[in-house]
């Protein structure tokens, strides 16, 4: 039997799902975008060529977890703009 959709938080949780789906996508190509972005960085400047073997790693690494709450936000944009359709 299937729940109403005002039962139990489940509009709230419909909503959610649907930001979530977008964030991810949202998430794979401006991770990508942030973690290019980070290693040109790394091979460009100066100071981190001595250590860009250890630095590639790690800057990307945080390309990516910097573009997750980047994601959300633009997620919550996209569904405001589009009211959530």
């Amino acid at each position: 039997m299937p729940l109403p959709e005002a039962v139990g938080g489940f509009v709230w949780f419909r909503r959610q799902s649907r930001m979530f789906k977008i964030a991810l996508l949202v998430w794979i190509v401006l991770g990508a975008t942030l973690a290019g972005m980070a290693l040109t960085l790394t091979l460009t400047v100066p100071a981190f060529q001595p250590n860009a073997m250890k630095l590639l790693p790690i800057f990307s690494l945080a390309g990516f977890v910097i573009a997750i709450p980047a994601s959300f936000y633009v997620a919550k944009k996209i569904l405001a703009l589009t009211k959530g359709v």
